[in-house]
């Protein structure tokens, strides 16, 4: 994340009267891990989510704010008509999948916590078996 970005989380996180040290706790890291968490630029959708939800927002909303979309204007000179310029264009596409994504990672948590309960159930079942041995 940029340093703009990163003050976007510093931002919100004042806005809704929380720190970096109760964000830390929430996350399960080290205090002085915060602001290498939220500077980095390849932050997981995981931790998106887990921030969203730490700050009880949408996670759309989060992404949004966090990654702001660029806009699109038609150029100032016709006769580079077909160069594209920054102004204003909807990214309905993308937020699409981003949610989608975020559905996804939900999904697979709820599948590995299944396929964790089952392997203990599993191994419950193995040493009954091997006691009636």
């Amino acid at each position: 994340m940029s340093d703009t970005q990163k003050n976007t989380i510093s931002k919100l996180l004042k806005e809704k009267g929380k720190t970096k040290r109760e964000l830390a706790v929430f996350l399960d890291i080290h205090e002085n891990g915060i602001n290498r968490l939220i500077g980095n630029s390849k932050i997981s959708m995981e931790r998106l989510e887990q921030i969203a939800h730490f700050l009880d927002m949408d996670m759309k909303i989060l992404f949004d704010k966090i990654y702001p979309k660029p806009k699109f204007e038609s150029p100032e000179d016709d006769s580079d008509s077909d160069q594209l310029h920054v102004r204003d264009k909807s990214y309905g596409d993308v937020e699409e999948i981003i949610l989608l994504l975020a559905e996804i990672i939900r999904g697979q948590k709820r599948i590995k916590e299944l396929e964790e309960k089952n392997s203990e159930k599993l191994l419950e079942m193995m040493n009954l078996m091997m006691k009636s041995f």
